[in-house]
């Protein structure tokens, strides 16, 4: 086995090694450099960062979990990353902090807690590693044939497919089914909107998954044609969804798939073909980041973002024309073509979620078990009056067309509880469920692209929680989705309809 093969297998993580240093090293050495600027105290700085960095280093060895990947690379951003940021450039906070004053006690209780979310989210990790060899063992009795209507229906499927994915899309635009922050104008009976906003958000993205890995035992030599396919519906789901992170939540997860099974892709997908895939990716990336971020500030910036970023009163588009109206006007848009550009700046480090939940919540005077019941009964149609809106003095305003809020993370809804206890054993279920979900897509329909794109989805919903329950029934829907795959996958192989075929008797 070559250094490359190892490395992308895990093997060099499977025992102590110095490569650990690689990722360790940099990380103490960055928060070294920030210690001077935290006002609370050493004690909880050093338990911050250990637990974080030590959350992060049980994701290198075999067997690797991609939902607790993805989980703890969007905790560590949340927090690590969004207070190195913090106290290395003096940047205020995106989001709102409610009650928080930046005093001494209160860094070192949202420190604390944030804390003993790394240690809930490693214990699950653990408790995953040491029953490795059954999970192997439970997953590699795995089987789930391709059916063989797909191989007679190969071409309609993937152009009926395709249509179906443009024409909902565009029909979104108009009605909006599932847009960010946009009120629905067309409601459907039956609640059918949901399933459609589904399809948008993430449904066509899993259908695409189970295609593209049929069409791979199948035909391996057009995996790299069929991985194009992910590129356009996140292409076009992120610009018709006004959403700059559904691109990355439909394609990424192909990249970790592929690494993971690089001995069985790569000869059906060579190196120039990988590093010909990523350049287009990131094309593709900034085509919908672009996209996306044009069309939210034509769509609500100027509507009802200038009142959250305090342009003054005499700049506001006048309801009735006015004199010098026309330069009021080319203000608000440039103000608002500034501000798109400062958000795109902002999506690596401070849009992620997380420190910010923790220390309003944190400094919220009223906890307890009955706010923490509270929350599960909460419904999103209480829109800003919420209970985080209140905790966190959102500076959002209710709006008949728009709905905004700003999101507290499943750390600091597990905190309204105001036990430390409750956010270990909260994130520790929670990271369980999520790798349980994955598994079992990966026994269930042996696909480790669907696999994958789930566990990015799960670790994304729990990340931005603000209302569990419905966090419930996005993993209710993936269960369906993976009894779905395993019904439709359940007909007979080609190879054993080629054999009947050939041979009656069979």
């Amino acid at each position: 086995m070559t250094k490359a093969d190892a490395w992308r297998s895990g093997a060099w993580s499977d025992k102590p090694s110095a490569r650990y240093a690689v990722v360790t090293l940099p990380l103490f050495l960055i928060s070294a450099m920030a210690y001077p600027a935290f006002p609370g105290s050493f004690g909880f700085y050093l338990l911050f960062d250990s637990s974080f960095i030590a959350m992060v280093l049980l994701a290198l060895p075999t067997p690797r979990s991609h939902a607790y990947v993805f989980f703890a690379l969007m905790l560590f951003l949340g927090f690590w990353s969004k207070l190195m940021f913090h106290l290395l450039c003096g940047t205020n906070f995106l989001e709102p902090t409610g009650n928080f004053s930046g005093k001494s006690a209160e860094w070192d209780r949202a420190l604390g807690v944030a804390s003993a979310a790394a240690v809930g989210v490693s214990i699950a990790r653990v408790i995953q590693l040491a029953q490795s060899a059954r999970l192997r063992s439970w997953i590699a009795v795995s089987h789930a044939s391709v059916p063989a209507w797909y191989r007679a229906w190969r071409r309609t499927t993937w152009s009926a497919s395709m249509l179906a994915m443009l024409a909902l899309n565009l029909l979104n635009f108009q009605v909006a089914f599932y847009q960010t922050g946009v009120n629905p104008t067309l409601i459907l009976p039956l609640h059918l909107n949901v399933p459609l906003g589904w399809l948008i958000n993430i449904g066509f993205a899993f259908w695409l998954a189970v295609l593209i890995q049929w069409e791979f035992r199948t035909a391996p030599g057009n995996l790299a044609a069929t991985l194009f396919a992910p590129l356009i519906e996140g292409v076009v789901s992120s610009t018709s969804a006004l959403s700059r992170s559904i691109y990355i939540m439909h394609t990424v997860p192909y990249f970790f798939s592929l690494g993971t099974q690089w001995t069985t892709t790569r000869a059906a997908l060579s190196r120039r073909m990988l590093a010909c895939l990523m350049v287009l990716w990131a094309v593709c990336f900034a085509m919908s980041l672009g996209l996306a971020s044009w069309l939210r500030m034509h769509i609500y910036f100027l509507a009802y973002e200038p009142a959250v970023m305090t342009i003054p009163a005499q700049k506001q588009v006048p309801s009735t024309p006015i004199p010098g109206a026309a330069t009021a006007t080319g203000e608000i848009t440039r103000l608002a073509k500034q501000g798109a550009i400062d958000e795109i700046g902002r999506l690596f480090i401070q849009r992620w979620i997380g420190l910010e939940g923790v220390l309003a919540v944190s400094s919220y005077p009223n906890l307890g078990f009955e706010l923490f019941s509270e929350t599960f009964l909460t419904k999103p149609k209480t829109g800003n009056a919420s209970v985080y809106q209140v905790i966190a003095k959102s500076h959002y305003e209710s709006s008949e067309r728009f709905s905004f809020a700003t999101l507290p993370g499943i750390v600091a809804i597990l905190f309204y509880s105001g036990s430390f206890a409750m956010v270990v054993a909260g994130t520790m279920l929670a990271t369980l469920l999520m790798m349980g979900t994955e598994f079992a897509a990966l026994r269930y329909t042996a696909n480790p692209f669907l696999a994958s794109m789930m566990a990015l989805g799960l670790a994304n919903v729990v990340c931005q929680v603000q209302f569990p329950y419905l966090a419930a029934i996005f993993v209710a829907q993936l269960w369906v989705t993976i009894a779905f795959v395993r019904l439709i996958s359940a007909t007979p192989s080609f190879s054993r309809c080629r054999r009947s075929s050939a041979n009656p008797s069979v």
